[in-house]
């Protein structure tokens, strides 16, 4: 094997660690399939064409077919790709015994107005241990590969080759040694690492969408972010982050309007919080309400077309929607088990979209883990699988690309039974659903005598409460939060460090050291431990609460230095609004004078 030399070929970089040839294949295949790993430019990464090449290619007289292309390619297809691979003197054969891999690739931007959709043509020769990438000519737009050919070879370590003529300080060039070799050695290197664009969740792996087209959903997401994206951060008043919130919604959107295969539909979003997703999804022309138990915010901005509306959602009877094509339950927590189920009782027709975020069972409690080898997270996702499985529906698993780590999303469209078959697969649900509650029957029927018989499915399932209680520690008793913010500053002053005090000049300030929040947890007591733990976020919130005071990051907390007024003139700190701390309570008094803190001295 092996074809004519190559010879226009310079090494501009080799990575100093030495790894194995195969260590190199991993890394060379997860950037292959994965781009947007490291270029951030990129959305997505299509493979259009795959195969083996009957011999290795000569890169030099393949780069000089390419450069002599009469015509720049505005779209690929498979048997388009086959016939490029015989204008460029390639040979391919789905049976050849040979080593070297070819693919044709089309690239995604981010930015439709800055970038164009970008095409390349890579080989892999995986005995030679070399792998070869070339942008192909576009017909408009800036490329989101570089404009030049380049190599990644395997000789002991990592080494990156360009044609003999490439300027050395071209940008892309630049890119490639600072940004994808650091990754390509990292990946090399790590004996877990996998495709970034997969995950692995009770023994499937995921890729990214795989239940709908992701060229599809590339656009269709460009689409909604220009006609929702800026304008809902620009009025949000939520207390949220804006840039997570909405664009999460979007991205959501765009994948269930793909799964409608954009038809008209009807759906009840249940827990719709916010309501982005329903205002998005109204108007794209779909028919279909939010309902949640409380309003917010940003109900108010929406125009009347957006249908949300406050209802406490009780399983029963008295709950289902024979209407409905689709439910919704986007980090529908409580409800997430009762979808299917609610689905499935509703009608034959009715499907589901569910995203699981927080573990509950079917009393409403917190969702107890079953499997010890599992985290949580995969626990409770294999479990809302088994549910969907026993109401009847073919449950289907994909992975969202959205900012945030609970991406697994659960599909019921397509059920396993017939109609006829109902009564069975109905009472398999109400077995199901005695399983998934605390109580024996027993206690239920003790429970249930003089209940209102609303037709409710279990009666220990409680909605919450239609007024959010506060739980970020700042309606904690003041005695309670005023005694661990000194015992945390005692304790970090106990590790002394002096730095030289601003207003006496004489003097050194002990700035404190730094320690790991487990080591303040035992100096607080079981007493105000039981209180804080009730707290989202407990310690950890309680001292960012009080900024002023603490610096806390990666799990450590230390004294902040006394913020200067030339440091917070372009901030939102009220200047002199607050008292100093530090001068109230440190014992060296403040560090700077009056006229230049901050806070009230």
């Amino acid at each position: 094997m092996g074809g004519p030399a190559d010879t226009f070929w310079k090494t501009t970089e080799t990575l100093a660690e030495q790894i194995s040839q195969d260590q190199f294949l991993k890394a060379v295949d997860i950037w292959n399939n994965n781009p947007r790993a490291v270029n951030q430019r990129v959305h997505s990464c299509i493979v259009i064409f795959q195969g083996k090449l009957c011999s290795a290619p000569n890169h030099d007289d393949l780069v000089s077919r390419v450069h002599s292309f009469k015509t720049n390619i505005s779209d690929l297809n498979p048997e388009q790709c086959k016939g490029l691979l015989k204008e460029l003197g390639l040979t391919f054969s789905c049976d050849s015994t040979t080593s070297v891999h070819v693919f044709f690739k089309k690239l995604l931007p981010k930015s439709i107005k800055h970038f164009s959709n970008s095409f390349e043509l890579v080989t892999i020769d995986k005995e030679k241990g070399e792998a070869f990438f070339m942008g192909l000519p576009v017909q408009q737009g800036v490329c989101l590969v570089p404009k030049f050919p380049y190599k990644l070879v395997f000789k002991s370590s990592i080494s990156l080759q360009v044609p003999a003529n490439q300027d050395i300080a071209d940008p892309s060039l630049l890119w490639i040694k600072n940004n994808l070799l650091p990754q390509l050695n990292k990946w090399s290197l790590s004996h877990n690492v996998k495709d970034e664009d997969e995950s692995s969740y009770f023994g499937l792996a995921l890729k990214s969408h795989g239940l709908i087209s992701t060229e599809k959903y590339a656009e269709v997401y460009q689409t909604l972010k220009a006609k929702y994206g800026q304008q809902m951060v620009k009025v949000w008043p939520e207390c949220t982050d804006p840039a997570k919130f909405v664009y999460e919604d979007v991205a959501i959107a765009s994948y269930i309007l793909l799964l409608w295969e954009e038809k008209p539909t009807t759906f009840v979003d249940l827990g719709c919080g916010n309501g982005l997703l329903v205002h998005i999804l109204n108007s794209e022309g779909h028919n279909g309400i939010g309902i949640d138990l409380r309003s917010r915010k940003i109900w108010d901005i929406y125009p009347p077309t957006t249908k949300l509306q406050v209802q406490s959602i009780t399983p029963s009877d008295n709950s289902l929607f024979p209407d409905t094509e689709w439910l919704i339950g986007n980090h529908s927590d409580e409800l997430t088990p009762w979808i299917p189920v609610i689905a499935a009782r509703s009608s034959q027709i009715c499907k589901f979209f569910v995203l699981p975020c927080c573990p509950y069972d079917f009393d409403g409690l917190k969702y107890r883990r079953k499997n010890s080898t599992l985290s949580q997270y995969s626990d409770f996702l294999l479990y809302i699988k088994d549910v969907s499985e026993k109401c009847g529906f073919k449950a289907e698993i994909d992975r969202l690309r959205i900012p945030s780590t609970k991406r697994i999303c659960l599909v019921g469209r397509n059920r396993t039974y017939t109609a006829e078959k109902w009564n069975s697969v109905n009472s398999a649900i109400n077995l199901m659903i005695e399983e998934g509650c605390r109580k024996t029957a027993e206690e239920r029927k003790e429970n249930d005598v003089g209940s209102s018989g609303d037709n409710g499915w279990v009666s220990e399932f409680k909605p919450r409460e239609a007024t959010e209680k506060v739980r970020n520690c700042t309606q904690l008793e003041s005695s309670l939060i005023n005694d661990i913010v000194t015992l945390t500053a005692n304790h970090l002053l106990v590790k002394r460090r002096s730095i030289p005090h601003q207003v006496h000049s004489n003097k050194m300030w002990n700035a404190g050291g730094i320690a790991a929040l487990g080591e303040i947890i035992p100096l607080i007591g079981s007493e105000k431990l039981k209180k804080l733990k009730s707290e989202c976020g407990g310690l950890q919130t309680l001292l960012k609460n009080h900024h002023q005071v603490f610096l806390v990051e990666k799990g450590t907390v230390q004294l902040r230095t006394p913020i200067n007024v030339a440091d917070v003139s372009n901030s939102k700190v009220r200047v002199k609004q607050k008292p100093c701390w530090f001068f109230n309570n440190h014992p060296d008094g403040c560090l700077l004078d009056d006229s230049k803190c901050a806070f009230r001295h």
